[in-house]
């Protein structure tokens, strides 16, 4: 049986990064993987006709009321599949006209430095919250192993709870380990981005 709907997670770094996410919804677009809703956390596709449609990701500008300007654009045949933060995923059918839009220097620079402190947070969180379930685990698993040497493996009796708290605490070390490792690459690419838009800011003045 063939999938018609796909739902793909994604990092934080990726989540921040206009670039990145224009360039991949246009990428499965032409596969015939059309973006129908993006978040924070996951993308969802649906399957469609390969090109049909084009996507932009733009930087909202401060003041701006979203719901009032995507409703401007949907006279001209956009609409709006998602965002996270400041930015708008936005898409139109690709009927050969030009599909361009305009994200300010200042509102571009503001959104990257955005990114930057919530992958700062993001890093700060993965270390303190993996510390803390990485000795969660190592301490249940030590204490099994004592158990185990002086009594006999019979003798560890682990509950249904425990098991349960065990795994949950394996599983958030594992989502903190990917964030730890995630967050320092975007903070990086945030970083060279918001010094070449300076740079570009400083050029234009």
């Amino acid at each position: 049986m063939v999938k018609d709907k796909k739902v793909l997670p994604h990092l934080s770094s990726y989540a921040n990064d206009p670039e990145r996410i224009e360039e991949q919804a246009n990428r499965m677009a032409k596969e015939g993987w059309l973006l129908e809703k993006f978040g924070s956390l996951f993308s969802t596709y649906r399957r469609g006709k390969a090109g049909e449609y084009e996507y932009r990701v733009q930087v909202k500008e401060a003041g701006m009321d979203r719901l009032v300007y995507t409703a401007e654009l949907a006279e001209f045949g956009i609409e709006e599949v998602g965002g996270v933060g400041d930015l708008l995923v936005l898409r139109k059918k690709a009927d050969g006209a030009p599909f361009e839009l305009y994200s300010d220097l200042d509102s571009r620079i503001a959104q990257q430095k955005k990114a930057v402190r919530y992958l700062r947070a993001g890093l700060i969180m993965s270390f303190f919250w993996g510390s803390s379930m990485l000795m969660n685990v190592l301490t249940t698993l030590m204490n099994a192993n004592v158990i185990g040497r002086y009594a006999g493996v019979a003798a560890i009796n682990f509950s249904t709870a425990k098991v349960l708290m065990l795994v949950a605490a394996s599983l958030l070390l594992l989502v903190c380990i990917v964030g730890f490792v995630d967050c320092p690459r975007g903070l990086h690419r945030a970083k060279k981005k918001i010094a070449a838009l300076e740079a570009e800011r400083v050029i234009q003045e």
